[in-house]
């Protein structure tokens, strides 16, 4: 009998062993898929029950891309001068080397009512502030005997050392824009008329 019992037991024990041998085996086959996701086919979909998947990183990227692009694109309108629109423009000067930073110019209103570019106008700008302009010695300066110890409270661009001038820059930005209003071609035409009338 004690055969018997036996056998009969390992009967009633061998559909559990087949039930928890397939469970150990589809865990083992679910957490390598889930290790190898990144090569599977479909990786994207999440397991049931599972987390989902972040987004592919092609697409993250791309994502990233569309938002430095749209960044670049609203700076490079702020300054576009282009056009023959009246263009309200700030803009400030400073001084950029190290140690010595400051503003030299303050934020400043200019009307552009010509079609230009940026380089064209912050040259310009530069230029005007250069030879006709003068400042205040920035407080840092004093505290750093820049240009000189014996230098006064009021400076111009020539005070500062040739080698030097590369670190003063402009910044500006387009802040509205206007359309012109019509030319008045008749009323220039009348008072060309009356020129030439003169003349005769």
């Amino acid at each position: 009998m004690d055969g018997v019992n036996k056998f009969f037991l390992q009967l009633l024990y061998l559909p559990a062993t087949i039930f928890m041998t397939a469970v150990d085996a589809f865990g083992k086959i679910a957490g390598f898929q889930r290790a190898a996701g990144a090569s599977v086919p479909g990786a994207g979909q999440p397991f049931p029950g599972g987390v989902p998947a972040g987004p592919p990183a092609s697409a993250a990227s791309a994502g990233n891309g569309i938002q430095n692009e749209t960044k670049e694109n609203t700076d490079m309108d702020n300054q576009d001068l282009s056009g023959d629109e009246i263009k309200t423009v700030i803009y400030s000067i400073f001084f950029t080397k190290r140690d010595l930073e400051a503003p030299l110019k303050g934020l400043t209103e200019d009307v552009v009512n010509y079609s230009t570019n940026a380089a064209s106008y912050g040259g310009l700008m530069l230029a005007k502030f250069s030879s006709e302009e003068t400042f205040t010695r920035p407080r840092r300066w004093v505290d750093n005997n820049y240009p000189n110890s014996n230098s006064p409270g009021t400076l111009s661009v020539k005070d500062i050392p040739d080698e030097d001038r590369r670190y003063i820059t402009i910044d500006f930005k387009v802040v509205n824009r206007f359309a012109k209003g019509a030319a008045d071609y008749e009323k220039r035409q009348t008072i060309a008329l009356e020129g030439i009338e003169r003349k005769l």
